[in-house]
C-alpha cells in the first residue's frame, strides 16, 4: 500500500512541474516584440490622375506568433545611432490583408506622397531635388521597435 501512495505523490509532483512550465510559457507575450528589428524607407513611383506620384514607403518584416490574425503594428523609428526618428503604424500582409497566426510577412505604410500635380507645379528639376532631399532624410530610418499590435478581430 505504501508503494502506491509514494508513486501517486511522484506523479502529482511531475504534473505540478509540467503545469508550472505551461503556465510560464503562456505568460510570455503572444507576439514577437523585437527591440531591434530592421526597417527601411524606399521610394516608389506610380501614375496618378495628373502625372507621376512619388511615395515614400516604410516597411519591415514580422512573424506573427499569436494565434490571432494581425492587421497592423505600431512602430518607433530609429536611425543607426539609436536616435529617435518618430513613430508610425504599419498595415500588415499582402495588400494590408493581415497576417494569420504563425505567418511571416511585411508590414508597410506610405509615410509621404508627392503628387503628380505638385511635380508639374515644381518643374522637373525642383521635383527631382525635392525627391532626393526627402529620401536623404527618410533613409536614415534603419531600425524599428514594435510597441503594439492591432488584431483583425
Amino acid at each position: 500500500m505504501r508503494f502506491g501512495i509514494t508513486r501517486q505523490k511522484r506523479i502529482f509532483g511531475y504534473m505540478f512541474i509540467i503545469g508550472l512550465g505551461l503556465l510560464a510559457a503562456l505568460a510570455q507575450p503572444v507576439f514577437a516584440t523585437s527591440k531591434n528589428m530592421p526597417c527601411a524607407v524606399r521610394v516608389m513611383f506610380q501614375d496618378d490622375e495628373v502625372g507621376v506620384a512619388t511615395l515614400y514607403v516604410l516597411s519591415t518584416q514580422i512573424k506573427n506568433t499569436a494565434p490571432r490574425a494581425i492587421s497592423g503594428v505600431s512602430l518607433l523609428l530609429f536611425d543607426e545611432a539609436g536616435k529617435s526618428m518618430g513613430n508610425s503604424n504599419a498595415h500588415c500582409g499582402e495588400d494590408a490583408s493581415g497576417l494569420g497566426g504563425g505567418e511571416t510577412g511585411q508590414c508597410a505604410k506610405v509615410l509621404q506622397t508627392i503628387s503628380g500635380k505638385m511635380m508639374k507645379k515644381l518643374g522637373h528639376e525642383t521635383w527631382v531635388n525635392t525627391v532626393n532631399d526627402q529620401l536623404a532624410q527618410l533613409k536614415d530610418i534603419t531600425r524599428c521597435e514594435m510597441v503594439g499590435v492591432n488584431y483583425t478581430d
